[in-house]
């Protein structure tokens, strides 16, 4: 195994590596209320965008009472498989419109986002 994603420990790697970059995403975590400058860019996917504001109301009503950010601190502190999680709902909360591709870590944000899985490994 050569690539970080081929295991749960390389995963932890190049998160821990780029943790700074990533933290940063939960800024679109849908249980933080500062997103409206972002949520009102225009948005190339108009479709998605709708379905993906339904998730985010899901996932604000399912955990209204966290704090993403303090849950990424200690779940990479502990190593705790949860963060694919919240990294995903992250992901729900980022607006639908090709600028944020532009944003610092965006890939690398993608690819921790599509690649959690290996983490169940250890549940």
């Amino acid at each position: 195994m050569n690539n970080w994603y081929e295991s749960a420990e390389g995963y932890w790697g190049k998160l821990e590596k780029n943790k700074e970059i990533i933290r940063e995403w939960m800024r679109f975590h849908p249980c933080i209320s500062t997103l409206t400058a972002d949520l009102n860019s225009k948005k190339t996917a108009v479709g998605a965008e709708i379905a993906c504001r339904q998730i985010r109301n899901q996932i604000k009503k399912e955990r209204e009472e966290i704090d993403p950010y303090k849950l990424f601190d200690l779940y990479l502190k502990n190593k705790d498989p949860r963060i694919g999680q919240l990294l995903n709902e992250a992901w729900f909360g980022v607006p639908e419109s090709s600028s944020v591709r532009s944003y610092q870590g965006f890939s690398l944000f993608c690819d921790l986002c599509s690649e959690a899985y290996i983490l169940q490994e250890q549940i």
